[in-house]
């Protein structure tokens, strides 16, 4: 009995354990209302610091994304107009990529632009002013004409320097590249008028101009500083040739007869009446250049007698234009091309 009393003892222990935690509850709670959480101020604050962190991460990351892309491709956009302009768009500017071919009298780029807009304009490439030129050289193996850039070259030859006063730009560099602002619907004759009036509109390119402020509205026409073969100036070009013709005439007979030069003057005005003898002053002193000689009937004849009345009758009028020269002559016999970019930033309203 006693062993079981003892033995009983350690079990009344545990029971009165028992019975003391016998009254201890616990509740499991799966979430709170929002109130209550914030009546806790910490928190509160934790809540506030994990939402501000992961703010920051998420606006960090797409930063980082935004940054990268547009560092590789920063354009939003991409087009390609009628005229084969290539445009590249972002937010600030457009920057446009055109290729000039340098045969074409001001060509029509398709780049439109309005006042007040400014353009930085740069180019690079290369032209050659007579594909004839280039023949005759491949068939005499011997070549000595160059190719030229777009800032054009200075005249170094008789003909060339007497050349230059009929040009585009009369003072600056020949066959450099030069610009108009024209709107689209413009006619080809008042394009390629080159009165003193209207230089005022045309605009030197060469390699680059920075900083261009657009004066008025139109598309962006490109042309090379040659000269346009209307008939104003193929009948200048002609008066200047015989000026140089009948002085070169005069020398010529002064330096073997002591004949006045006053009347050594009427003599050679009545040969120059006579169309015939005129030919053959003109063959023998010519400083302009022969006509194109595409057949033996044209061998004699001066090239601007040529462009003015020779050709019309020996082609058809498609390739001339109402008063029947052939105004594109010089551009036409160009071989290469230039690759214009214009950066282009517009005006604000």
């Amino acid at each position: 009995m006693a062993t079981d009393l003892n033995n009983s003892r350690p079990r009344t222990r545990r029971s009165r354990k028992y019975h003391r935690n016998r009254n201890m509850k616990i509740t499991i709670e799966s979430n709170k209302t929002l109130l209550e959480i914030l009546d806790d101020k910490r928190k509160v604050m934790k809540l506030l610091i994990i939402i501000v962190v992961l703010a920051m991460t998420i606006f960090i990351g797409l930063s980082f994304v935004t940054v990268s892309i547009k560092s590789v491709y920063p354009y939003n956009s991409i087009m390609v107009n009628a005229f084969g302009t290539t445009t590249m768009q972002d937010e600030d500017k457009e920057i446009h990529y055109w290729l000039f071919n340098t045969a074409e009298l001001w060509a029509n780029s398709g780049i439109y632009v309005e006042k007040g807009d400014r353009l930085t304009i740069r180019s690079s490439g290369k032209f050659n002013t007579a594909i004839h030129h280039m023949i005759n050289a491949a068939d005499s193996n011997s070549y000595n004409f160059d190719w030229l850039g777009s800032e054009g070259s200075k005249s170094n030859k008789k003909r060339d320097e007497q050349r230059m006063d009929f040009r585009i730009f009369s003072k600056l560099p020949a066959n450099a590249l030069i610009m108009q602002v024209a709107p689209g619907d413009v006619s080809i004759d008042s394009l390629i008028t080159c009165k003193d009036e209207n230089k005022k509109g045309i605009y030197f390119i060469g390699k680059e101009r920075v900083d261009f402020i657009v004066p008025n509205e139109g598309y962006l026409r490109f042309a090379v500083n040659d000269i346009v073969l209307t008939e104003d100036v193929i009948n200048k070009m002609i008066a200047r040739n015989d000026s140089l013709i009948r002085d070169a005439i005069i020398k010529s007979l002064q330096d073997k007869s002591s004949i006045k030069s006053e009347i050594m003057s009427k003599q050679v005005d009545s040969l120059f009446s006579d169309e015939e003898t005129w030919r053959k002053f003109n063959k023998e002193f010519l400083d302009f250049g022969p006509a194109p000689k595409y057949n033996k009937l044209t061998k004699d004849i001066n090239e601007m007698t040529y462009y003015r009345d020779f050709h019309k009758k020996m082609y058809d009028e498609k390739s001339t234009d109402s008063v029947g020269t052939y105004y594109n002559a010089w551009f036409d016999d160009n071989v290469g091309s230039f690759l214009i970019a214009v950066e282009h930033i517009k005006s604000k309203p």
